[in-house]
């Protein structure tokens, strides 16, 4: 069987549609009208073209376009006219009862006064426990009140869609899609009727892709919590290390003050020593003393100085800065000149390029001093007669380049893998605590978005600072 549904504009638009459709087997044939007499002319018309149709007219003033629904019956099917009710009805009881929707039929009361099997075997009740009921004694709580809502609401012809839940015999929840149609019998009777598709499989898919939605949803929010947790320790984590790395460079940096701080001590005490003698001579003139005083004001204002340098390289700052990277690798070499030349240790500074860097200049000279505190070590260590560290800034394309080398014999090959692990270390614990390295390349690479690199050349080691510049 097919069906055809035509919204009648005209008789030659009706005959054209029967035509193009091939309704020339037997027909059921429902009009919808509100014009009693154009029912009548097109039912006429039908049965001109296919005497085969069997034809019911539905009128309803609420009804505002002529509609008709076609039914293709098998050819061997025997309804010829309207006198064949037995027939007809018998087909469309077969219909009913063996399709797998369940259905009822509503008296104008909304008692239920018929029902198909499957409806029976859908809620578990047999027709018998069905009939002469409502339909709210099988429809869930919660859908009722939307049910007997509608029900107030219909006058006339009209049809429905409702996704509904009803309750079976047994007490479990039946999803369907329910599809109801009230309209007026040829005794004016307002009759109810609906076909039920049972959804609850699908219904429990999508319940348990809602369910599973929302373990995903909380999944993501435990672990988004868990990831801010961790983000949280290692930032901690990184915080102590960085700690760490600051407080053994301190201690390095002390060395180089108590070596900054030797000779203008040395020279004070022979001043001091001086004016001693020459007043016990009987030779301390204003002169002398002057000069004295002169000498040690001019020592003591270099040590003061000293203290400065020191005490701004380790202010730590979180606000980035513009700077210079040759006033950087200057202030640096300052510091540490005194260490280096007590071990004969000759530093060469070529700037071939200065660059403007935007970032945090005490934390690029922390990472300058780890640098260049292993590269005097590793000189110390090889033993050489000479000693020496070059340093090179330069450009390269949008990039500054600083690169410290020295010709300490480089790092072996089967631990220059290792050397930014965070407590990795080759000297004794007592006199290093692998994170000076592993800090620079968390300070260049993190902090200043650049790259820091090592590899071996000729004589020792190279290691390539690469810095985006600042724009102009």
């Amino acid at each position: 069987m097919k069906q055809f549904s035509h919204t009648y504009l005209d008789t030659g638009n009706l005959i054209e549609f029967m035509n193009n459709s091939e309704l020339t087997t037997p027909l059921l044939v429902h009009i919808f009208s509100s014009d009693m007499d154009l029912s009548e002319n097109i039912s006429r018309e039908i049965q001109s073209v296919n005497a085969n149709a069997t034809i019911t007219l539905l009128h309803s003033d609420a009804i505002d376009a002529t509609d008709i629904q076609f039914t293709t019956l098998p050819e061997h099917t025997q309804i010829v006219n309207k006198t064949h009710h037995k027939e007809y009805e018998e087909l469309y009881a077969g219909i009913i009862n063996t399709t797998t929707e369940g259905f009822w039929l509503l008296a104008p009361d909304l008692t239920i006064i018929d029902a198909n099997y499957s409806l029976c075997v859908m809620l578990g009740y047999s027709k018998d426990e069905i009939i002469g009921r409502l339909p709210f004694d099988f429809i869930d709580n919660k859908d009722q009140e939307l049910c007997r809502s509608q029900a107030d609401l219909i006058d006339d012809v009209s049809s429905r869609t409702y996704e509904l839940v009803f309750m079976t015999k047994n007490g479990a929840q039946l999803h369907t899609i329910t599809n109801a149609t009230t309209m007026h019998d040829q005794h004016g009777n307002k009759m109810t009727y609906a076909f039920m598709t049972d959804i609850s499989a699908r219904k429990k898919i999508e319940d348990d892709l809602i369910r599973r939605k929302e373990e995903i949803k909380q999944l993501n929010s435990s672990l988004e919590s868990r990831i801010r947790q961790e983000v949280e320790k290692n930032r901690q984590k990184d915080h102590m290390m960085y700690q760490q790395s600051r407080l053994a460079s301190m201690g390095e940096m002390i060395g180089n003050i108590a070596h900054q701080w030797r000779q203008p001590l040395n020279i004070m005490a022979l001043v001091m020593q001086d004016i001693y003698i020459s007043d016990q001579l009987g030779s301390l003139t204003s002169k002398k003393i002057a000069d004295s005083y002169e000498k040690s004001n001019n020592l003591l204002q270099y040590m003061s100085q000293t203290i400065d340098d020191f005490r701004n390289f380790f202010k730590h700052s979180d606000s980035k800065e513009e700077f210079s990277l040759k006033d950087a690798v200057d202030s640096v070499c300052a510091l540490v000149s005194t260490n280096l030349n007590h071990n004969n240790i000759e530093c060469n500074i070529n700037i071939k390029q200065d660059s403007l860097i935007l970032g945090c200049s005490n934390e690029f000279k922390q990472v300058l001093v780890n640098i260049m505190n292993n590269a005097q070590e590793a000189i110390q260590s090889n033993g050489g007669e000479e000693k020496l560290i070059n340093i090179i800034v330069q450009r390269k394309g949008s990039n500054a380049l600083v690169k410290i080398s020295d010709n300490g014999g480089g790092i072996s090959q089967d631990i220059i893998a290792k050397v930014y692990d965070p407590y990795f270390t080759t000297k004794n614990q007592t006199q290093g605590t692998g994170l000076g390295l592993y800090m620079s390349k968390q300070i260049i690479e993190n902090i200043m978005c650049g790259s820091l690199s090592v590899k071996n050349k000729a004589k020792g080691a190279e290691f390539t600072i690469e810095l985006p510049i600042k724009d102009v």
